[in-house]
């Protein structure tokens, strides 16, 4: 594939509780999951499984800006809301992700010698809103 279609991090647009928390974004991380259930019986040599329910989180790593701000009040553990991302960005035509989400945990180290980052788990509820692989912006 040309070099040309592929994404840069630098264009990607993450919000939560329709207030854009990207500005400082240094990683942010979509798992998807599904629960199975093994159906194997009689003879079988090998399992077999049948998928049940899906699950996600989202990990949100950013830069901690040294004052109480958006990203203080909004990403608060036990917060709730539309959690959206675009790995290229929000314009027209990109792809779009985004599902109800919760606040399950917010890292605060303090580094002593280096760039002060914060983390930021969110557990998925619900089904996907957007799915990034076919809904665009």
């Amino acid at each position: 594939m040309a070099t040309q279609y592929r994404a840069i991090g630098k264009d990607g647009y993450i919000s939560f509780q329709g207030v854009e928390v990207s500005a400082d974004y240094q990683n942010f991380d979509v798992e998807m999951t599904v629960d199975t259930i093994e159906i194997s019986a009689g003879s079988e040599t090998s399992k077999s499984y049948l998928p049940t329910l899906r699950d996600g989180t989202a990990k949100l790593t950013y830069a901690y800006t040294g004052t109480a701000g958006t990203y203080a009040s909004n990403l608060r553990v036990g917060q709730q809301g539309e959690l959206l991302w675009g790995a290229e960005g929000n314009t027209v035509g990109n792809p779009k992700g985004g599902v109800n989400a919760i606040v399950i945990s917010h890292s605060h180290p303090m580094t002593y010698n280096d760039l002060i980052t914060r983390t930021v788990t969110f557990q998925f509820t619900g089904d996907m809103l957007f799915d990034d692989a076919v809904d665009t912006w």
